[in-house]
């Protein structure tokens, strides 16, 4: 019984609302094949921080945030993006341009392996994170 309400608990159950399943913090690992050709990996830490549809994080250069939609069939979508306008060294300005361009194409999402991969919509992978612990 005291596992049964830890889980509940820490779903989120007990307290009346249910945690968004996809929310937390999580760091990107790799782009996937639908993403392009790899440019390099310039060494940056990026982050992307979900919240119950607010989106935050970092490029490894800028900040970004916005909202974002998921539907349990495997729809996601960001929404109303913002970044901020920092310049870095060309390397992670590459970087950071194919990270945002690769964000304003998904359109689905998938848990796998404790991995969030984030797609096109069409079964492209786009970008993979794993959550930060």
């Amino acid at each position: 019984m005291l596992c049964l309400l830890l889980l509940l608990q820490g779903y989120g159950i007990i307290s009346g609302r249910c945690k968004e399943a996809l929310d937390g913090k999580w760091q990107f690992q790799d782009f996937g094949a639908s993403a392009g050709p790899s440019s390099g990996d310039p060494g940056l830490i990026v982050t992307m921080t979900l919240d119950a549809g607010d989106v935050s994080g970092s490029t490894g250069v800028n900040s970004y945030q916005g909202t974002y939609t998921w539907k349990a069939n495997g729809f996601f979508e960001f929404d109303e993006l913002a970044v901020t306008e920092r310049g870095g060294p060309p390397a992670a300005m590459i970087f950071e341009r194919r990270f945002l361009d690769a964000i304003e194409d998904v359109r689905s999402y998938e848990l796998v392996d404790m991995k969030l991969r984030l797609g096109d919509g069409d079964g492209g992978e786009l970008l993979i994170f794993a959550p930060v612990t």
